[in-house]
């Protein structure tokens, strides 16, 4: 199954130190939402620390009219991780340090329960962006003039 939940620029906007997979704790009518609609909203969303465990914000799931009409939905709600505590501590220890960021990847299935995809992320700068874009177009035209030769 495919879902929409994936983050394109967390590769452009950040250097990705480490990868971690995380439960996700969703509501029903969430859980039928993303099976029909497979339609979830991660760019703006991060990962907070409260009481010692995790907790995703800002994310949104949009609900499906025919499954949620009976109750009150809170789109934008706060959602709770599921790692193994050794994983919450060394993500609790990275969280309290300055420069680095947790943020959601992607969202996937995995034997019919929803996972995340966390990152440990350090933000770009400017210059960094700049030099991958030159990078970027370096490769481009090198790929031009071979395509124009390997011609015939």
């Amino acid at each position: 199954m495919k879902f929409n939940g994936i983050v394109n620029n967390i590769n452009y906007n950040y250097f990705i130190k480490d990868k971690y997979e995380a439960g996700i704790i969703l509501l029903g009518w969430e859980v039928k939402s993303l099976r029909a609609s497979s339609n979830i909203q991660l760019i703006n969303s991060y990962v907070v620390f409260k009481e010692f465990e995790p907790w995703l914000i800002s994310s949104i799931i949009n609900p499906i009219r025919s499954i949620c009409n009976h109750i009150d939905v809170l789109k934008n709600r706060r959602r709770k991780l599921l790692l193994k505590k050794k994983e919450i501590n060394y993500l609790y220890s990275i969280y309290k340090r300055k420069g680095f960021s947790l943020l959601p990847h992607r969202l996937y299935v995995k034997n019919s329960f929803f996972k995340i995809e966390l990152c440990v992320c350090v933000g770009k700068k400017n210059k960094d962006k700049r030099e991958i874009i030159k990078k970027r177009e370096n490769e481009r035209a090198i790929n031009v003039v071979q395509k124009m030769f390997c011609r015939k």
